[in-house]
């Protein structure tokens, strides 16, 4: 019979209950710290997409508050998983001919057919797509219009026409 006393009474398999407290403690803090961390990631991944659309409208205003025939180059940086920033008319059909005739017909499931600026792949971004004033997303020749994303930067270009501002 053993005593109260004993040592070997105190734990599980000869083990204090206060050691094991202290790593089930320890465990769940590195739980809670990596759970954190990813939090903290992806708040700075959505930073960048909505300082992007900052950005971009205020070249946009600029660009449509310049002279007809002006013309600079917006360049910033995206989320790595962002591919494509497209620019599309989701009330009309993909052209036939379009490249990018498959990420119409996603955008066009996914997106908000009022807006006229999209992030592709949808649904990874935390904002999915926005209503850009005072663009012509140039889509006479393809629709969507959209300009690949190269290892997380972009440079689209702004040309002031009659009273809309060209992206390409």
């Amino acid at each position: 019979m053993k005593k109260i006393g004993d040592k070997k009474a105190q734990g599980v398999f000869g083990m204090p209950f206060v050691v094991i407290f202290s790593i089930i403690l320890i465990v769940v803090f590195l739980a809670v710290a990596i759970y954190v961390i990813i939090h903290l990631v992806d708040i700075g991944e959505c930073s960048k997409v909505k300082l992007f659309i900052e950005d971009f409208e205020t070249d946009v205003k600029n660009s449509w508050l310049a002279e007809k025939g002006s013309t600079r180059t917006f360049s910033s940086i995206l989320p790595s998983y962002i591919k494509h920033v497209c620019f599309a008319d989701l009330t009309k059909d993909a052209d036939a001919a379009s490249e990018f005739k498959d990420i119409h017909n996603e955008l066009k499931e996914d997106g908000d057919d009022t807006d006229n600026m999209f992030f592709y792949p949808t649904g990874k971004s935390c904002i999915a797509s926005v209503k850009i004033q005072h663009i012509d997303p140039h889509l006479e020749e393809n629709n969507p219009n959209c300009i690949p994303v190269v290892n997380g930067k972009v440079e689209i270009k702004l040309e002031k026409e009659e009273n809309l501002v060209k992206v390409s």
